[in-house]
């Protein structure tokens, strides 16, 4: 059980870590477009960041399950308290309070989000699997 919990307190610190660097690169590439052509990305100024933050979570979910064989039970269980602080967050960034966290418009958002977070961290996690299941289990951090 202690082993348990720390696996979804490190699971969760490095997909904050993840979001962070996400974040950091998304603020970075507008500023590079406006220092460059005098004008932002736009819309599409979150995008950059989102795409680095779904390959930071898809290596670190790929690297926690392949190389150091955490059990799939403990990295599922990891995603679990950023999955509920999103969509607290969503709901309360939206405005709208009790039973309207389910409305459609938060719904949507909480999973247009998740296909840059939820969806890496499972392709990661299938990933991993399969690199694991390869005969041999070789891996370039293998211990014993």
């Amino acid at each position: 059980m202690k082993l348990l919990f720390i696996h979804v307190v490190i699971s969760t610190a490095g997909l904050f870590a993840c979001l962070a660097a996400g974040i950091y690169i998304a603020s970075l590439s507008d500023v590079v477009a406006i220092q460059s052509t005098g004008e932002g990305i736009g819309p599409f100024r979150l995008l950059p960041g989102l795409a680095a933050m779904a390959i930071f979570i898809l290596l670190f979910s790929t690297y926690l399950r392949a190389w150091s064989r955490w059990p799939v039970a403990d990295l599922l269980l990891g995603i679990v308290p950023v999955e509920l602080m999103l969509f607290f967050f969503i709901g309360y960034a939206s405005g709208l309070i009790g039973t309207e966290y389910f409305h459609w418009f938060n719904l949507k958002w909480f999973a247009s989000v998740n296909l840059f977070l939820g969806l890496p961290w499972l392709v990661g996690l299938l990933l991993g699997s399969v690199l694991l299941s390869r005969k041999g289990k070789a891996t370039p951090l293998q211990t014993q």
